[in-house]
């Protein structure tokens, strides 16, 4: 791969692929993936991940939640995440996150530090 990435990434290939099928499941968990600063710092890890979902095939219903809508409430968001998590609510996606359609063959960029969840219904790579 070169000096230049060795010297960046070390020994760690900097791009993961992955396949994943929500085609009959459940959605996917709430993601953020952190700037380096802090990851680094945090974990030690020297980069961070944007990512890109490509869309195999998807439901005619599928979308994908992407970045927290303008005008929610943040201490309300993190209030109905932490009740979610001990299991007193189901949290509201679209009280918060921006939703999109998604349909075979679409592309999503995903910057780090963007909140993303991908709904049941796809399959993507």
């Amino acid at each position: 791969m070169g000096e230049q990435v060795y010297a960046r990434f070390g020994a760690e290939f900097p791009i993961r692929f992955d396949f994943l099928d929500t085609m009959e499941g459940q959605n996917l968990s709430l993601q953020v993936h952190p700037l380096t600063e802090y990851i680094k710092k945090n974990f030690g890890m020297s980069y961070t991940q944007d990512e890109s979902y490509y869309i195999l095939d998807a439901k005619e219903d599928a979308h994908v939640y992407l970045g927290l809508k303008e005008d929610i409430q943040p201490n309300e968001m993190i209030s109905d995440l932490e009740s979610a998590q001990r299991g007193e609510i189901v949290f509201e996606a679209d009280k918060y996150i921006n939703k999109f359609p998604a349909k075979k063959h679409d592309h999503f960029l995903i910057p780090k530090q963007e909140l993303v969840i991908v709904q049941e219904r796809m399959r993507w790579y």
